[in-house]
């Protein structure tokens, strides 16, 4: 800040009382010449006769009263002032004289002081009979004004010491240092006084008026301080805050803001020198990278651009971490999933991390970037791939291949008895054995064997009966075979194992037996069919026990016309068959499925009148009747059927007419199996058969010598005999 002053020159009496005091103490007298250039500090240092009157100055040493010594009352170190002469001398430090402004009345022999404009200081007193005197202390100054110089020390008496100088004043903001007083002069044996200490030096400017018509102790050279010129920021208005080459002004450009620490960057809207006007500006520390608001802020902060269209792959703004608001490759603590499946942790610096690697059957799980079963989690902490080859959990947790393998989620047939020939095929099963047929050789009488239903690799099984015919045998109730022998049907019991042949029994009745699948039925029965009857013929039927008691009897109704009885079937103690009506002309004029139950006799419909084919009965079962007929397999919903509708269509076969047999999941689930000519079995569920269809196994030949259903089954799995392999095979369903 400019502050103006004025300041007052010495007077014309001042400067000859001075050198009248310098001419009595003798420093003008010319020193001896080999004492030119010595500098001195003690009296030691100087020659017989001669003192240190000027301590650390060139021609220091003096002879008291007849030497003229250096006076040090200069503001530099270059040379001393000797008043009156070189006082302005310009090649010594410039300094502004001011008007001593009073005296040290308790002293005798006053000297005027010299001190700064405003100041005041003592003059230097002179010394007594002991030299006891001292000198005063120069005045204080105003503010920018050189500080007054100390007062002389007082002249010591004869043999005494001079008395000590004072301090030169202290000065204010901008003020030259003051030099200290002048040193006291001793008389003969007298010790000279150091001086006094300069004053204290503020680093301020100088104020315009001082420039003239004296000079600063430090000049501003070229551009002395005038009206609007600063030295500092702080010196200018908010109009123009700058200080730029000590002229007030606004930024116009960021080189005008050069070397201002923390404010590089000039925002031409206001003038002033700021933080940043672009993110270029924001590069000294990396969590403030981004410019809002002209300061240096992190990615997180209100405003910031973010990080999303960086190139170096740091596109993630941290929020937490070490990394707080820098823009990093990922956020600490997240999880990811790297390029090669190996889960990856964000480190508190932003990077990714490796983990472990996840052990078979897990992989590294996109959504959470942490090791998930890839495969099938039957438990919670068991990861199965259940589509692989693991015959315990072959499809589905939990689901055994019973012996077989497990190929791609499959199980595969497993073999239960090899080595049968000719022509084995699967008679019947129950919760223990499976019952089988095999002739002894060909054109023989087939005989009948059991085998343990969980036998793998079986080779002999044991002989329950020796064939008597080449019919079919028809199945087992419980410990009762019941079978075609010599051209009756018989019933033999093989508990114990013993074979059939030595005890069976003749059925009742005349009819003909009808077939049964698995589960056994309670009751067995035979039908009476007159094929084409004449008019007023029916078919009649009848339950027995196992033991051959007769449980009930019915009848179908009369015609008047021709009727013809066919595709009989038996489930538990429920038939079914087909009938077909013509009239006199031997015109079809009904074909409709029926059922009788044990418990109610009478022929009941299951399908709407209409002349349709309606093709075979191939199976029944505990929910459907399943037939075929030209190339597609139907089926009949049980137990009612539909009285006014047709058959259900399931699946197209693969060529017309080829369907060997087929039979419903036991467990109620719907599933289909068939086997097609081709030796294919599928797999199909009922609602869905036409579109879902599954290859089980290829390669079998399964035969049926007129029994069916093939494969018979369980509620684990299928049987069936294979006549190209010669075994009898079990598959998991």
């Amino acid at each position: 800040m400019n502050t103006t002053r004025v300041e007052r020159a010495p007077s014309r009496r001042q400067w000859v009382a001075l050198l009248s005091l310098l001419s009595a103490t003798g420093c003008f007298t010319k020193p001896s010449p080999d004492l030119a250039n010595r500098i001195c500090t003690t009296e030691q240092q100087c020659p017989s006769g001669y003192s240190c009157l000027a301590p650390g100055k060139v021609g220091g040493c003096c002879k008291p009263g007849t030497s003229v010594c250096p006076v040090p009352i200069g503001s530099d170190a270059a040379s001393f002032d000797t008043p009156p002469a070189d006082m302005r001398s310009t090649t010594e430090t410039a300094r502004e004289i001011g008007t001593s402004d009073s005296r040290d009345a308790s002293s005798g022999g006053d000297l005027p002081g010299i001190d700064s404009a405003g100041g005041s200081s003592d003059a230097e007193g002179s010394g007594g009979s002991d030299g006891a005197a001292s000198g005063g202390t120069g005045g204080s100054v105003d503010t920018s004004s050189a500080g007054g110089i100390g007062g002389a020390g007082g002249i010591g008496g004869a043999g005494d010491t001079g008395g000590s100088t004072g301090t030169g004043g202290n000065t204010s903001v901008g003020g030259t240092v003051a030099t200290g007083g002048s040193g006291g002069i001793a008389t003969t044996g007298g010790t000279l006084a150091q001086g006094g200490s300069g004053g204290n030096l503020d680093g301020g400017s100088h104020d315009a008026p001082l420039d003239a018509p004296v000079r600063d102790a430090a000049p501003e050279g070229a551009n002395p301080d005038a009206t609007g010129s600063c030295s500092l920021d702080k010196d200018c208005p908010a109009a123009s805050p700058l200080c730029l080459a000590n002229k007030c002004a606004r930024c116009v450009a960021d080189t005008d803001c050069t070397g201002r620490a923390g404010t590089p960057a000039c925002a031409t809207s206001s003038g002033l020198c700021v933080a940043c006007t672009a993110n270029s500006h924001c590069t000294g520390d990396p969590s403030k990278a981004f410019c809002v608001a002209n300061a240096c802020v992190g990615c997180n902060a209100a405003g910031a651009s973010g990080c999303t269209t960086r190139t170096d792959g740091k596109t993630t703004c941290a929020t937490s971490g070490t990394v707080a608001g820098q823009c990093v490759v990922c956020q600490p603590s997240d999880t990811h999933c790297s390029g090669t499946g190996i889960p990856q942790l964000c480190t508190g610096n932003g990077i990714w991390q490796d983990q472990s690697d996840c052990l078979a059957n897990y992989a590294c799980a996109p959504a959470t970037g942490k090791c998930a079963c890839a495969k099938t989690a039957c438990t919670a902490t068991s990861c199965i791939d259940t589509q692989g080859t693991d015959a315990n959990n072959c499809g589905a947790c939990g689901h055994s291949c019973l012996g077989g393998t497990c190929s791609a989620g499959q199980c595969q047939p497993v073999v239960v008895i090899s080595k049968l020939d000719p022509s084995p095929t699967v008679l019947a099963i129950d919760a223990s054995y499976v019952y089988y047929t095999v002739a002894p050789d060909a054109g023989s009488l087939l005989n009948v064997y059991q085998i343990s239903k969980t036998t793998v690799g079986g080779t002999s099984g044991t002989l329950l009966d020796i064939g008597g015919s080449f019919a079919p045998y028809l199945g087992v109730i419980g410990t009762k075979l019941f079978s075609t022998v010599r051209g009756s049907y018989n019933i033999c019991d093989f508990a114990s194992n013993n074979p059939c042949s030595a005890g069976q029994v003749a059925l009742p009745g005349t009819g003909d037996l009808i077939p049964f699948s698995s589960p056994s039925p309670q009751y067995f029965a035979q039908q009476d069919n007159p094929a084409t009857g004449p008019v007023g013929a029916r078919m009649s039927f009848a339950w027995y026990t196992t033991a051959g008691v007769l449980m009930k009897a019915a009848s179908d109704v009369t015609y008047a016309f021709a009727s013809t009885y066919d595709s009989f079937a038996a489930f538990a103690d429920s038939v079914y068959w087909i009938r077909t009506l013509s009239d006199a002309s031997s015109n079809i004029t009904d074909r409709t499925v029926y059922s009788a139950n044990v418990s109610n006799p009478a022929p009941a419909r299951l399908t709407g009148p209409g002349t349709a084919d309606l093709g075979t009965i191939v199976d029944a079962n505990a929910h459907s009747l399943l037939l075929v007929k030209n190339n597609g397999l139907y089926y009949i919903s049980l137990p009612g059927g539909t009285p006014t509708g047709a058959p259900s269509f399931l699946t197209a076969l693969a060529t017309a007419g080829t369907l060997k047999a087929a039979t419903e999941d036991s467990n109620g689930s719907g599933m289909i199996y068939w086997f097609e000519q081709d030796g294919t079995l599928y797999q199909c569920p009922r609602a869905t058969c036409s579109t879902d269809k599954k290859v089980l196994a290829l390669g079998q030949s399964p035969l049926n010598l007129g029994i069916f259903p093939q494969p018979w089954q369980d509620s684990t799995a299928l049987y069936w005999g294979n006549g190209s392999t010669l075994e009898i095979v079990r598959l998991a369903k």
